[in-house]
């Protein structure tokens, strides 16, 4: 079915009809209505991509595509506050891919003789320029949806995978519920968990250019997902640090459960706690091989760290900074970095809502398992280990 035949479907049918997809591949975006289903049977793929074809090789020997008509979400220099991130590479902020076989290729700016293996989109001619052996011979998927899924609140998504949309997966609102389901390959997100409450249950989020996932805001639940290889495109500062990426980040939350997750081999944290939130519990997750923290809390207030494992991270286990009345009990730490756990009490960080005064106080480290870390310490007299 087209796409506007799926979204008539949609519209016409009622606020709680179920919706199921064969297996099979469905470019599209969709918006369906409050309280409806989608189910995805195994091998349902609604793609962000469509497939490119009518490639014609120029003069300079680059293989042209023509009339490449497409609106990303572009963040362009000087960078706009939270997109830091893409200082390292600025080709990210742009978000679009293409794809060849199933490769996403490496994109380049303002260069329509791109090196061997790269692309480039030139938005004032509609063009795409990519230098590959015969495209005309192979698979090529160009972005041409920003999100896969958006939903009006009370939503079930069951089963599908949502791949190579240039901004998110799927953006949830109040009441969803998603239900393994697969986030892959997409340049910006996999999904964007917003609406109170929302749910993720199972399922797997990996590949994705920037993050895994993001959330925010109430009694969000994450439990049985598993994050891999998120920040797939290396998003960074000038400095090489993570200004916004990695395998998901949770801003101003409150009453955020994170449970029985897997996250490992991201490029940057397992999990990251930022900005505000309270109320957190981690229990019972495996967080390993991380390219910088197994979880980071961060400017938050009270948090629950229990029944974890968290092993083999570049850097710390688990890192607090700048955060209050966290208590740390019954993980197991093994192989990280620099410590099990990190303290850190920098006073220049500003004081959040949840806060009377910044730093780092009220904190408790408490019959954790240490296998072969350096010994779980504070960087701040008004600690308690």
């Amino acid at each position: 079915m087209s796409r506007a035949q799926v979204e008539s479907a949609l519209d016409a049918a009622a606020s709680t009809a179920t919706f199921c997809f064969a297996p099979g591949t469905y470019r599209m975006s969709l918006t369906p209505k409050k309280g409806q289903a989608l189910i995805g049977e195994p091998g349902a793929i609604l793609k962000g991509t469509r497939i490119a074809t009518g490639w014609r090789r120029n003069r300079a020997g680059i293989w042209v595509l023509r009339d490449a008509r497409f609106n990303p979400v572009v963040f362009a220099l000087p960078f706009e506050g939270h997109e830091r991130s893409c200082e390292a590479i600025p080709a990210n902020c742009h978000y679009a891919d293409l794809f060849k076989n199933g490769v996403r290729l490496k994109r380049v700016l303002a260069d329509r003789t791109p090196p061997v293996g790269a692309w480039h989109w030139d938005y004032s001619l509609n063009r795409v320029y990519v230098n590959t052996p015969d495209p005309r011979q192979a698979l090529m998927e160009l972005t041409n949806q920003n999100t896969g899924i958006t939903s009006a609140g009370n939503l079930t998504v069951d089963g599908l995978s949502l791949q190579h949309y240039g901004r998110y997966g799927v953006t949830t609102s109040a009441g969803d519920v998603l239900r393994n389901v697969e986030f892959a390959w997409n340049h910006g997100y996999g999904f964007n968990l917003g609406g109170n409450p929302a749910s993720i249950i199972g399922g797997h989020t990996h590949h994705n250019g920037q993050f895994g996932g993001f959330c925010a805001g109430a009694n969000k639940l994450i439990d049985g997902l598993e994050f891999s290889f998120n920040n797939n495109l290396h998003f960074a500062t000038a400095q090489g640090g993570y200004w916004g990426a990695g395998a998901i980040k949770c801003v101003q939350t409150t009453g955020l459960v994170v449970r029985n997750v897997y996250s490992h081999d991201n490029f940057s944290d397992g999990f990251w706690t930022d900005i505000n939130n309270r109320g957190v519990l981690y229990e019972n997750n495996t967080m390993v091989r991380n390219e910088r923290f197994g979880i980071f809390h961060e400017i938050s207030c009270s948090v629950e760290v229990r029944g974890n494992v968290l092993q083999d991270n570049a850097a710390d286990g688990l890192f607090i900074h700048s955060s209050i009345d966290a208590d740390v009990h019954h993980n197991t730490f093994g192989g990280n970095g620099d410590a099990a756990v990190e303290i850190n009490d920098n006073l220049s960080r500003r004081a959040t809502p949840c806060a009377a005064n910044p730093g780092s106080y009220g904190n408790r480290i408490h019959e954790n398992t240490l296998t072969g870390d350096a010994v779980q310490g504070c960087v701040a007299p008004r600690n308690q280990c």
